[in-house]
């Protein structure tokens, strides 16, 4: 077998650094030129993180590049290296081709999400061109000869989407080796680390249309959000003076963080949280676990399956709600104790660098 890994769905720093975490375990236990090329995207983040393990192959990102990158440069690039398996860790899979075998990482939660409040808060352009690109994203994954999910949620889901045409597999993902369990602050007002884009599934818009709320309750909360002011106001949904105002009283901008300063964020940090439509299954989920946090995250099903005790669920599009959980964490009403242990049990279920590693060779061997 020769394989080449390709990570060209990956554009963000939470899923390069899973790439990196698996690159490098596999470096220490010998297997550096497991895969004869590693292919990225142009928008890979910090591709220094994984030029070390093997030859790096760029494709572009645009659509007509991507297009003829894959279906004439690549396939020439592969029949140069005699490669004859590929592992797509987070993606679409490549384009089907006879004589590749291809193990297939899934983590795109609004192929199987149709139901999802994330399309009603959409533009009407927006939409139309995410549905298209679903539609691509489908047919391909279609083609793969096996499929990896990381929840069986997302699974379950996949299945009545249609998109399990052959073997599937569910392999939750491992902690970063990154991050420890720290005491959390013991004074000063109650902060909230959002580990998030300004992909509008994220929801941070609503925290923005719950600032007077939290301004007229005078609740005594703080975030620290991994973008700057600029790009948070800009994904506004109903920009507002009044609200804009405010933000500075409530928000702190962190920016992109490298894994060498998220230690330091997850200490400053009293409470983890994600309010997101759509998940497979979140870094911050497992490093609140890790570093001892609980959790204030969407009601979704997902959420739920994945986090359970260790969670207080809010419903997003509701203000009301959304202020609710956050005024459980700022009047102490909380149970951050039971929280933190239903979080470090719930890690101890997650498979090992080792062991998921290990799956991971075995069913991209078999194939």
């Amino acid at each position: 077998m020769k394989a080449m890994l390709d990570l060209s769905g990956i554009k963000s720093g939470g899923g390069a650094q899973l790439a990196t975490n698996f690159l490098a375990h596999i470096a220490g236990q010998g297997g550096t030129k497991m895969f004869e090329f590693i292919l990225v995207s142009d928008k890979f983040p910090r591709t220094e993180t994984v030029s070390d393990f093997s030859e790096l192959v760029v494709a572009p990102s645009s659509i007509v590049g991507r297009l003829r990158f894959e279906h004439v440069e690549l396939p020439c690039i592969a029949r140069q290296h005699g490669v004859t398996h590929s592992y797509t860790f987070f993606g679409p899979g490549l384009p089907a081709r006879t004589g590749l075998k291809q193990l297939v990482g899934v983590a795109y939660p609004t192929l199987v999400y149709d139901d999802s409040p994330y399309w009603d808060y959409l533009p009407p352009g927006f939409k139309v061109k995410k549905r298209a690109q679903n539609a691509l994203r489908k047919a391909r994954l279609r083609q793969a000869d096996h499929l990896i999910f990381e929840t069986d949620t997302m699974l379950e889901r996949a299945k009545r989407a249609g998109l399990v045409t052959a073997g599937s597999s569910v392999i939750p993902p491992t902690p970063t080796a990154f991050l420890k369990a720290s005491p959390p602050p013991h004074t000063g007002p109650v902060r909230f680390l959002i580990l998030a884009g300004t992909d509008p599934h994220k929801n941070l818009w609503r925290l923005f249309e719950a600032l007077p709320m939290i301004a007229d309750e005078a609740l005594d909360v703080r975030f620290a959000v991994s973008i700057t002011r600029n790009a948070f106001l800009a994904a506004m949904v109903h920009p507002d003076p009044a609200k804009a105002r405010l933000v500075d009283t409530y928000f702190e901008f962190l920016g992109a963080l490298p894994p060498d300063r998220l230690q330091e964020a997850y200490d400053d940090a009293t409470v983890v949280l994600n309010i997101a439509d759509l998940e497979s299954f979140s870094n911050n989920y497992m490093e609140a676990w890790l570093t001892g946090r609980p959790l204030l995250v969407s009601d979704r099903d997902f959420a739920r399956d994945t986090c359970g005790g260790s969670a207080i669920y809010v419903e997003p599009h509701d203000i009301a709600s959304l202020v609710s959980g956050l005024r459980q964490f700022a009047k102490g009403q909380a149970e951050i104790a039971a929280m933190v242990a239903e979080g470090r049990q719930r890690l101890k279920r997650l498979p090992t660098i080792e062991q998921r590693t290990s799956q991971i060779l075995a069913l991209l061997s078999g194939l």
